[in-house]
């Protein structure tokens, strides 16, 4: 044990629930003592401890975020006021409970190891019970003994509203490999019902096509298939047409060169 030069002496335990990590904590005990901490080893129990007055806690959170694999356990204690903090660091996440030194703890006598970690669950806040609700007196059946029994009543849950249907209409221009991109795209992201029912023509050359393509949605429109052509096709001009399924008006959408130019209203 060092001398007391110091207000508070700090107990420090380094373990791991990996079984392979004997080196991780050899290496971290080494640099430990190069900062000037003190280790000792109790081999009758078979623990290791690194001890030092007045220490600086931040170089043991640091150590612990260098090392996320181990587990730090560290124990001040005050010469004056008796008072003991027990931190545990896990990958640089601390808790942290103030006790006073007692038999309890059994520190003052030099108890470590096993004995020791047994009280920590002791220092944990314990919580509150849940209330139970009373309860009711069970009824008693008052009728004749050929009475029948009533059935309790059964509700059938509400149905969920049928889904909006939304009639889609997009318009490529562009390269034939474009238009065919973004015709895989659009069958990419539908619904298999939706999938199944779209359609497709194209007109045009080997040089400039224009394809248009026709498809359902289910309660909005086709906003999100013409956000990922933008995203992913920006050299083609996309319009959508489609239906507010609130006003029930026709609606477009206009994109050059992956920007909206244009809203219209028909």
């Amino acid at each position: 044990m060092p001398k007391n030069h110091g207000t508070t002496l700090t107990l420090l335990f380094v373990t791991s629930g990996w079984h392979v990590a004997s080196g991780l904590i050899s290496e971290c005990f080494r640099e430990f003592t190069r900062n000037g901490w003190e280790e000792q080893h109790d081999k009758k129990n078979g623990f290791r401890c690194l001890t030092m007055f007045d220490a600086d806690l931040s170089v043991v959170r640091e150590a612990s975020k260098k090392n996320p694999a181990l587990i730090f356990l560290c124990v001040t204690m005050s010469c004056k006021t008796n008072d003991t903090t027990v931190h545990v660091g896990i990958g640089g996440a601390w808790l942290k409970k103030t006790r006073r030194l007692s038999r309890e703890i059994r520190l003052g006598a030099g108890v470590l190891g096993q004995d020791y970690v047994r009280t920590l669950a002791k220092l944990q806040p314990t919580s509150r019970p849940a209330r139970r609700s009373p309860r009711k007196p069970e009824a008693r059946n008052c009728g004749s003994s050929d009475a029948t029994t009533k059935q309790p009543r059964t509700t059938k849950a509400p149905k969920a509203p049928a889904a909006v249907q939304v009639a889609n209409k997009l318009l490529f221009h562009g390269l034939p490999a474009e238009v065919e991109q973004c015709r895989a795209i659009v069958l990419e992201m539908l619904s298999k019902p939706h999938r199944t029912s779209a359609t497709f023509t194209t007109e045009g050359n080997d040089e400039y096509v224009v394809g248009s393509m026709g498809f359902m949605t289910d309660s909005e429109p086709a906003f999100r298939v013409f956000n990922r052509l933008l995203a992913r096709i920006s050299g083609v001009t996309v319009t959508l047409e489609y239906a507010d399924p609130k006003s029930s008006q026709r609606r477009q959408l206009r994109a050059v060169d992956g920007r909206i130019v244009g809203q219209q209203v028909s």
